[in-house]
């Protein structure tokens, strides 16, 4: 009887021996980092966005892989620091204190201490929390380097939008650093289709053409992390501040304040349209959430947790 015992308890600690070795405390079970690529286009309105994905082929069915939302409501007035700001700061104009278009600081000093002398942004958050990430910045206004904590960055790039440098260049420079360094944050901010609408007005053909081009690079960009071999690893938005009206933008119709976003890619519910009473601010707690680190205690935007899997 002693016998049959012993080998029975033997047994059981064998098969707990056997069970422990398969769960996820497995040290030689690592789970890969996410990674986020943030893809801003400067001016890209909300308002008719059915016809706006009839010119994005690609985005549509981006929208279709995940979640998306045409009535994101920037924050006034609605010009560009104000809202990339927001986006970046995870809080208001009236909180971070960048109140004017070109904006490339707060109005006043803060009465409260900050790092690197700017309002704490997500890179700066990615940063603290894990130091040894990659963070890269693209732009085509030079106004986002002063809103996204360069200091917190290891690869900024700046390539204006001039009339002999196409959007495929500025792709094709960012293709280059994804597949190259993997990042685990990019931004990446067009300055279309705001250059387009000033120039040709907003809604025009001219503006769902450059909508065209923009979704060929957006693609060209997916495409890279495919190649790069992290594309199930790696998570999605693509998001505007603003929108606009005639060939102008700063007032409070809803074709300059409504906005776009479309997020899709790992651990993001397919659930196609939502409206969680979206805002600019709530873009960075989003991006946290994405990233697994923790939000600065300033912030005042929500996470949206209806977007996750867990």
């Amino acid at each position: 009887m002693k016998t049959n015992k012993f080998i029975f308890l033997v047994g059981y600690l064998i098969l707990i021996a056997i069970l422990s070795c398969s769960n996820n405390d497995d040290p030689s079970i690592v789970e890969k980092e996410t990674h986020l690529i943030f893809i801003g286009l400067d001016g890209w309105s909300g308002y008719d966005f059915e016809k706006t994905l009839s010119h994005m082929p690609h985005v549509n069915n981006y929208c279709m892989e995940g979640a998306y939302s045409d009535k994101k409501l920037a924050v006034l007035p609605t010009v560009s620091a104000p809202n990339w700001a927001s986006i970046f700061m995870g809080t208001t104009p009236d909180i971070h204190d960048y109140k004017k278009w070109d904006s490339k600081g707060p109005s006043a000093p803060y009465t409260f201490e900050v790092k690197n002398n700017i309002f704490p942004t997500i890179s700066q958050a990615l940063r603290i929390d894990k130091p040894m990430s990659e963070i890269g910045l693209f732009c085509q206004w030079e106004g986002i380097k002063y809103l996204a904590d360069t200091l917190s960055i290891n690869h900024v790039s700046y390539i204006p939008l001039i009339e002999t440098t196409s959007h495929s260049v500025f792709s094709d420079s960012i293709s280059s650093y994804l597949k190259t360094f993997k990042p685990i944050l990019c931004s990446i901010v067009f300055d279309d289709p705001d250059h387009t609408g000033h120039r040709k007005n907003y809604f025009s053909n001219d503006y769902y053409s450059i909508l065209e081009e923009l979704d060929e690079c957006i693609s060209k960009i997916v495409m890279s992390i495919k190649d790069a071999g992290y594309y199930d690893d790696t998570v999605f938005i693509i998001t505007s501040d603003h929108g606009g009206s005639g060939n102008s933008h700063g007032g409070e119709t809803l074709e300059e304040k409504q906005t776009c976003f479309v997020i899709w890619g790992k651990g993001i519910r397919q659930i196609g349209f939502f409206d969680d009473n979206l805002e600019q601010q709530d873009i960075a707690l989003i991006m946290a959430h994405i990233l697994d680190i923790n939000i600065p205690k300033l912030w005042t935007g929500k996470p949206h947790n209806i977007l996750f899997n867990n």
